[in-house]
Protein backbone atom coordinates (compact mmCIF):
# COMPACT_ATOMS: atom_id res chain seq x y z
CA UNK A 1 0.00 0.00 0.00
CA UNK A 2 1.33 3.45 -0.87
CA UNK A 3 0.67 6.59 1.13
CA UNK A 4 1.57 10.25 0.97
CA UNK A 5 4.27 11.67 3.23
CA UNK A 6 4.46 15.35 4.23
CA UNK A 7 7.66 17.08 5.38
CA UNK A 8 7.14 20.50 6.91
CA UNK A 9 10.12 22.53 8.08
CA UNK A 10 9.50 25.64 10.15
CA UNK A 11 12.08 28.41 9.77
CA UNK A 12 12.81 31.97 10.77
CA UNK A 13 11.41 34.57 8.38
CA UNK A 14 12.99 33.83 4.98
CA UNK A 15 13.35 36.42 2.25
CA UNK A 16 11.17 35.56 -0.79
CA UNK A 17 14.28 35.21 -2.95
CA UNK A 18 15.54 32.32 -0.78
CA UNK A 19 12.40 30.20 -0.60
CA UNK A 20 12.76 29.00 -4.20
CA UNK A 21 16.28 27.75 -3.52
CA UNK A 22 15.13 26.15 -0.29
CA UNK A 23 12.34 24.08 -1.80
CA UNK A 24 14.39 23.04 -4.84
CA UNK A 25 17.20 21.91 -2.51
CA UNK A 26 14.72 20.08 -0.29
CA UNK A 27 13.23 18.28 -3.31
CA UNK A 28 16.67 17.28 -4.61
CA UNK A 29 17.81 15.97 -1.22
CA UNK A 30 14.58 13.97 -0.75
CA UNK A 31 14.82 12.43 -4.23
CA UNK A 32 18.44 11.39 -3.62
CA UNK A 33 17.84 9.97 -0.14
CA UNK A 34 14.72 8.04 -1.15
CA UNK A 35 16.53 6.53 -4.14
CA UNK A 36 19.56 5.73 -1.97
CA UNK A 37 17.28 3.86 0.44
CA UNK A 38 15.44 2.06 -2.39
CA UNK A 39 12.05 3.65 -1.64
CA UNK A 40 9.78 4.17 -4.64
CA UNK A 41 7.52 7.20 -4.99
CA UNK A 42 5.39 8.77 -7.68
CA UNK A 43 6.20 12.47 -7.33
CA UNK A 44 7.49 15.13 -4.93
CA UNK A 45 5.71 18.47 -4.80
CA UNK A 46 7.19 21.39 -2.86
CA UNK A 47 5.62 24.52 -1.40
CA UNK A 48 7.00 27.45 0.52
CA UNK A 49 6.02 30.44 2.59
CA UNK A 50 8.24 32.92 4.42
CA UNK A 51 8.22 30.65 7.51
CA UNK A 52 7.79 27.15 6.07
CA UNK A 53 9.25 24.77 3.52
CA UNK A 54 6.96 21.85 2.67
CA UNK A 55 7.50 18.73 0.57
CA UNK A 56 4.74 16.23 -0.21
CA UNK A 57 5.97 12.82 -1.36
CA UNK A 58 3.11 11.25 -3.31
CA UNK A 59 2.46 7.51 -3.17
CA UNK A 60 5.55 6.54 -1.18
CA UNK A 61 6.00 2.78 -0.88
CA UNK A 62 5.94 1.36 2.63
CA UNK A 63 8.67 -1.20 1.95
CA UNK A 64 12.11 -0.96 0.42
CA UNK A 65 12.89 -2.83 -2.76
CA UNK A 66 14.84 -6.02 -2.08
CA UNK A 67 18.59 -5.88 -2.42
CA UNK A 68 20.75 -8.91 -3.06
CA UNK A 69 24.29 -8.59 -1.81
CA UNK A 70 26.89 -11.25 -2.55
CA UNK A 71 29.58 -11.51 0.09
CA UNK A 72 32.63 -13.65 -0.53
CA UNK A 73 34.39 -15.24 2.38
CA UNK A 74 38.03 -16.11 2.86
CA UNK A 75 39.87 -18.22 0.32
CA UNK A 76 39.32 -21.96 0.71
CA UNK A 77 42.91 -22.71 1.67
CA UNK A 78 42.76 -20.12 4.49
CA UNK A 79 39.29 -21.12 5.70
CA UNK A 80 40.09 -24.73 6.61
CA UNK A 81 43.13 -26.21 8.30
Amino acid sequence: MRKNLVFEIGTEELPPSCTGEGVSGLKEILENKLAENRLEFEDIQTYSSPRRLVAVVRRLSELQKSKIKTVTGPRLKVAFD
